[in-house]
């Protein structure tokens, strides 16, 4: 019998419950693209106790929680409005039906991150840009950004995510969306002068072609 790459996780946790695994060991397991979703989904819907480790993770008991966390469906009156709403266009890299990719309804504030599944909420991506932003989402800490996405505006947003990660490469695209601002780079500036805080550009390099932001701050 075939079983899914939400079985083969979960299983594989199960064997080594209390012991770490790594994230290559998992990806390994699961066999698909999108295996720190399906973490996510185990933890947060299904209530079971998965601890985020520094390499990999953690399934502290045998026992799932109850949970409350559920994704809200999104149904095809809600699709239609999406899809009418950005012209069936990807809203990050432009394309559409007419150039032969996929589409897919995506939401802007991630579930297990405090978003719902509400017009506003929602944007069309292709499934390359789709699969690209949750890559680059994967490690971040869902409570750290359940604080940054509350935030009144992309100013806010900007300058809260910056702060609760001190001395961490952040990458323009994550900033970009995270703000949500079409002119970010200069929201970034002001943020930097007003605030005095030591915001460092990195030079593209191999693991960053595109550059990079460091938040200097002594003591951590």
């Amino acid at each position: 019998m075939r079983t899914s790459g939400k079985s083969r996780l979960l299983n594989h946790l199960k064997q080594n419950v209390g012991k770490g695994v790594t994230r290559d060991e998992l990806s390994e397991i699961a066999r698909v693209h999108d295996w720190q979703r399906t973490i996510r989904t185990l933890r947060k819907d299904d209530g079971w106790d998965i601890e985020t480790l520094k390499d990999g993770y953690r399934l502290n008991s045998l026992t799932p929680q109850e949970t409350e966390t559920k994704r809200q469906p999104i149904n095809d009156k809600l699709r239609y409005a999406v899809l009418q709403r950005d012209n069936s266009t990807c809203q990050r890299c432009g394309r559409g039906v007419k150039d032969g990719i996929k589409l897919h309804i995506d939401h802007k504030t991630p579930v297990d991150m405090g978003g719902k599944s509400s017009l506003e909420n929602l944007w069309t991506l292709c499934e390359q840009c789709n699969l690209g932003k949750k890559n680059l989402f994967s490690d971040e800490d869902d409570e750290k950004m359940k604080i940054v996405l509350s935030q009144p505006s992309g100013y806010q947003k900007l300058k809260v995510y910056i702060e609760l990660n001190p001395n961490k490469v952040l990458e323009p695209e994550k900033l970009q969306i995270i703000s949500n601002i079409r002119d970010w780079p200069r929201t970034l500036r002001d943020i930097r002068v007003k605030h005095s805080m030591n915001i460092e550009w990195l030079q593209p390099n191999r693991d960053f072609p595109n550059g990079a932001y460091v938040y200097r701050l002594e003591g951590e």
